[in-house]
């Protein structure tokens, strides 16, 4: 079931969010494929990095 945070962001599980923001902070690349190729759109990726940007 898609996991919608308070941001607007739809999620596999809970934990996306956390792992994604951790692999940006961190500068995983590795990390960052993967959850980008196998739970979040590329599209929710650069809305993610642009509302932290932004705020």
């Amino acid at each position: 079931m898609p996991f919608l945070n308070k941001r607007g962001f739809v999620y596999k599980s809970k934990y996306d969010e956390i792992n994604l923001f951790n692999a940006i902070y961190n500068e995983d690349i590795k990390k960052i494929k993967e959850l980008v190729n196998n739970k979040i759109i590329i599209l929710m990726l650069l809305n993610f990095i642009y509302k932290m940007l932004v705020i």
